[in-house]
């Protein structure tokens, strides 16, 4: 799925930080959207972007949070490269990046 599929918000503050925000459940997998939204913030291929593995247990997180009707929200947070990356089984991602000074 490519960007222009899927409701994405790109957006810059004043302190100079980026972000993006999507719904990751319009992606087969958690994991797929966060390699593409990182790609985004990056300004790069999806196959440039360093190996999501290297940073997460992807098996781990697409379990967690992949929606499930007998547990609540779950919200996952770790660093890649020098992004933050929160994603949460109610389908929302958001990837914050630092303006490169």
């Amino acid at each position: 799925m490519t960007t222009d599929e899927t409701e994405s918000s790109l957006s810059s503050s004043g302190s100079g930080e980026r972000a993006v925000h999507r719904d990751w459940t319009e992606y087969d997998h958690p994991t797929t959207a966060i390699v593409e939204s990182l790609a985004e913030v990056f300004d790069a291929d999806p196959m440039d972007v360093p190996p999501l593995h290297d940073y997460v247990d992807t098996d781990a997180l697409n379990a967690l949070v992949t929606p499930a009707t007998d547990r609540g929200s779950v919200t996952v947070s770790f660093t890649h490269e020098y992004a933050r990356v929160l994603i949460d089984s109610d389908g929302d991602l958001t990837i914050y990046v630092r303006a490169e000074e």
